[in-house]
């Protein structure tokens, strides 16, 4: 959960909010060349999350077997 704007300025003061907790999730996969079939090494993978508060674009690099995790995707 995310919340901005909050300003405490006394001593004791309280701020009351409601928190809305979000799942998140992880995605993996491998890149293979098209023509050869070989791992794809340094390649940046998108992935797009439609959540309408926290979504957005997330990204991670494949390593040398094209292997690539994208961690912490809003759903």
């Amino acid at each position: 959960a995310i919340e901005r704007d909050i300003s405490l300025t006394t001593n004791a003061q309280v701020e009351t909010r409601t928190l809305v907790q979000v799942a998140v999730g992880n995605v993996s996969g491998r890149v293979l060349h098209p023509s050869v079939g070989g791992a794809v090494n340094g390649l940046s993978v998108q992935v797009q999350s439609l959540h309408p508060e926290f979504g957005g674009f997330f990204s991670a690099t494949t390593n040398a077997a094209g292997l690539f995790t994208v961690s912490g995707v809003p759903y």
